[in-house]
């Protein structure tokens, strides 16, 4: 079986579906009034549509998008476990195929790192949002696409005893018998047979040259133990990772063993199939499905970018800073996946001199148009339009609910303050479910935009959905007054689960739930940079207004190109 059959064109995309839902908060903070916020909407809308709208510009208030979803052709749609098979697996599979491909495709969009979630074991979270955690998630995580494949697939954990430890992997079972992978360690052999099957424990028991002599022999599958080879941080790193704020437990993130034991992963699969314990087809994995589902509203853009801004899910005792994949130059030996992580390249990622894996970030980023855009995609209490229709004024409460398509973590809001007298007070609360807490407050006479920062708010499981409260007090003899410019949600993301181009012709899928736009338009834009050493910038946009569409983009090179970002953006129809 060549590497060709192994490898393949598999690379995700991401999809974006519908409404976000009201989140609640405490009784005291959000009594929402129905009437009222008809009775407003309406007002508003009526004032809007009763201006004539100029000449070759349709009539109509601009409308939300549901479910943008942009995938070039080759690509996985990583939105949800089916779309992730129809992507990876192609008809008339051998279920061994069917396994090294899911096994080939996984190991690219994840690599080991401790900095885990309590959601690490949910696929969706992992391949979307994460793009890395350990052994027994990474094996939670391929029992569920297994699973869903149709293979019978089982937990296995090996002890190879002093100086190495436990390690989690998986084995399927086809073709009459079991037989291993780890896509942590890059692990699977294969046989002796004609043709050839990836070996099983109690084969490499009974044969442990199938492990030994592997290489030797060219049996083992593409892109074997590459993070075995010269580790850049190993045990005697220890003070100097102390210094980045890693605490405890790197033995497997950083593939050292023992006391200052350098990595020999080989040697831990020459030792694990001795003593072996074996697990069901569950191992507590997870497939919570619409994570990436959200609804883009009117002058909001959702950005997706190939690099990060330096937020990222904390988890406590491990990095500060920031998920990356420690092994640095690994990544150019595994001869599978390398061309997909050659672009991304940087220098001098803490202690490793080149790094190609790390995470990302991405950015939901709303500016409402006046009152009546703001409502379309918030709640209100007690408050009424000014007379220019651009704010809202009174004593009560805006709660704007946000869903992110992946786990937050920064906040900014721009909010035009108008206020006066010494009893005047707005106040932010961030609303995460049924709590709230006070994040920003302006008492006194304030007149201009207030910028508010609201950072990574660590709990006890990251969190893709929250609510802003605006709450304003007048005061007995003064007045409040407010609008918002705008409203950015920082969340992270995994840069190879993202719908990249690569070099040719690339036909892009463009869909969504809305069938038709009248009063906007759905922009989706791509910044790229390709060529001899990727010094050739690009920007391509294109816009729609009905679904399902496509459009063409020509990639130039034989390299894959480095991809900076996607943009999808609703505008006014006639802008």
């Amino acid at each position: 079986m060549g590497a060709e059959q192994l490898d393949g064109r598999l690379r995700p995309a991401y999809h974006v579906p519908s409404p976000a839902p009201h989140v609640p908060v405490k009784e005291n903070a959000m009594d929402v009034r129905l009437a009222i916020l008809c009775t407003m909407v309406a007002c508003l809308a009526c004032a809007v549509l009763s201006t004539p709208a100029p000449a070759g510009e349709p009539a109509g208030l601009p409308e939300a998008v549901e479910v943008p979803r942009v995938l070039p052709d080759g690509c996985v749609d990583t939105s949800s476990i089916e779309g992730i098979l129809k992507g990876v697996l192609k008809e008339g599979m051998s279920d061994q195929e069917k396994a090294i491909a899911l096994y080939q495709w996984f190991r690219r969009l994840v690599f080991h790192h401790r900095n885990m979630g309590t959601d690490r074991r949910d696929v969706l979270r992992v391949v979307n949002s994460y793009g890395y955690n350990l052994c027994g998630s990474q094996t939670a995580c391929m029992l569920v696409l297994l699973k869903a494949a149709g293979l019978k697939a089982r937990m296995v954990a090996g002890d190879a005893g002093e100086g190495y430890g436990g390690h989690t992997f998986y084995e399927v079972f086809y073709g009459d018998k079991w037989h291993c992978f780890d896509t942590m360690t890059s692990f699977a052999v294969l046989n002796r047979e004609k043709p050839p099957m990836v070996a099983g424990l109690e084969e490499m028991k009974a044969d442990p040259t199938l492990v030994s002599k592997a290489v030797e022999e060219k049996r083992t599958v593409p892109g074997f133990l590459p993070c075995q080879h010269e580790p850049e941080i190993t045990y005697d790193n220890r003070e100097e990772l102390a210094k980045l704020g890693w605490k405890a437990d790197f033995r497997w993130a950083t593939f050292t063993f023992g006391k200052g034991k350098a990595a020999d992963v080989l040697g831990f699969w020459l030792k694990a199939p001795e003593k072996p314990t074996f697990g069901g087809e569950d191992y507590g994995g997870a497939n919570r499905p619409g994570l990436l589902d959200i609804r883009l509203k009117p002058g909001e853009r959702w950005v997706s970018l190939w690099d990060n801004l330096g937020k990222w899910v904390e988890s406590s005792s491990y990095p500060a800073l920031g998920p990356f994949h420690t092994c640095g130059r690994a990544d150019s030996a595994d001869d599978v996946n390398f061309r997909y992580y050659e672009p991304y390249a940087k220098k001098d990622v803490g202690p490793v001199k080149t790094c190609y894996r790390y995470y990302g970030n991405g950015f939901l980023e709303w500016k409402p148009a006046d009152a009546a855009a703001l409502l379309t995609g918030s709640s209100a209490r007690d408050l009424t339009a000014a007379a220019d229709g651009a704010a809202l004024s009174g004593s009560g409460e805006l709660a704007i609910p946000v869903r992110a398509p992946g786990p937050v973590v920064g906040i900014e809001l721009d909010l035009d303050l108008k206020q006066k007298g010494a009893a005047a007070k707005t106040v932010v609360l961030l609303v995460l479910g049924k709590d709230s807490k006070e994040v920003w407050s302006k008492a006194g006479d304030a007149a201009g935009v207030e910028k508010v920062v609201i950072p990574y708010q660590p709990s006890g499981s990251p969190w893709c959905e929250y609510s802003l409260a605006i709450r304003t007090a007048a005061g007995a003899d003064g007045s409040a007054q407010f609008a918002v410019k705008r409203l950015k949600t920082v969340y992270q993301l995994n840069i190879y689960a993202l719908p990249g181009l690569q070099p040719g012709k690339n036909t892009v899928r463009v869909s969504a739930k809305t069938a038709k736009l009248a009063g906007s338009k759905l922009v989706v834009e791509y910044q790229w940079s390709d060529g001899e050493g990727w010094k050739d910038e690009h920007r391509y946009a294109k816009e729609f207004q009905s679904f399902p569409a496509s459009f063409d983009v020509e990639v130039t090179g034989a390299k894959m190109p480095r991809m900076k970002s996607l943009e999808l953006r609703v505008e006014p129809a006639g802008k």
